[in-house]
């Protein structure tokens, strides 16, 4: 069982779900920050209406801490300001994923119920395998990247930095997704998608210009 405090960042709805796991990862220590939250306790831990800065700077030496905002960009964000602050990072797994013991979970990865990571992967610091999402072989995914519930990555696909897949999502083997891509749900990515794209479908288009 966990011994250090955790200090969850962000107190929203996938703040709660992190909670959810944390608790059945283990951790008893608990502490929610978000500056705009509005109730006393999340999912039974307590919260604290605080700055994150300062959160960082007072607890970076005696407590671990997991960046709980499912938003890419802002959780790119605070990830920088975690890294500024030499703030430690937990890795969350929920007790019912699959993880290969030959595969890679960098700091701050959450990895929810019933996901799976297989042997040779390596999921970036700071991303989430949300429900149910399965991971295979040799995948290389960046930082701040969201795997949505019930997604599929392939075998030997490679995924850049802050990318977000859409629920559902497929995407076949040795395929390529660049930074800050966007996967709509239920998407199939059958080529390579440009970083900074937006692409829906099956197969997978860009999104046309408005």
């Amino acid at each position: 069982m966990p011994e250090t405090k955790l200090i969850v960042l962000g107190g929203g709805g996938h703040a709660s779900v992190v909670c959810d796991v944390a608790r059945a990862a283990g951790f008893r220590d608990v502490l929610v920050c978000d500056p705009n939250v509005r109730t006393g306790t999340l999912c039974g831990f307590p919260c604290a209406v605080e700055d994150e800065d300062v959160l960082l700077e007072r607890n970076a030496a005696d407590a671990d801490f997991v960046v709980a905002i499912g938003h890419r960009i802002a959780r790119a964000r605070l990830l920088e300001r975690c890294r500024r602050a030499k703030a430690r990072l937990a890795v969350i797994v929920h007790p019912s994923a699959v993880i290969s013991p030959f595969a890679r979970l960098e700091d701050g990865v959450v990895v929810m119920p019933r996901a799976v990571v297989n042997a040779g992967a390596l999921i970036g610091r700071g991303s989430i395998v949300n429900t149910g999402a399965v991971v295979e072989h040799d995948c290389r995914v960046g930082e701040a990247v969201h795997v949505a519930p019930g997604s599929v990555i392939c075998g030997g696909v490679e995924i850049g930095d802050r990318v977000d897949l859409g629920a559902g999502s497929v995407i076949i083997p040795g395929r390529r997704v660049g930074a800050d891509a966007i996967v709509g749900a239920g998407s199939v990515i059958v080529r390579d998608v440009a970083s900074g794209t937006t692409v829906f479908g099956n197969p997978a288009r860009p999104k046309p210009a408005p």
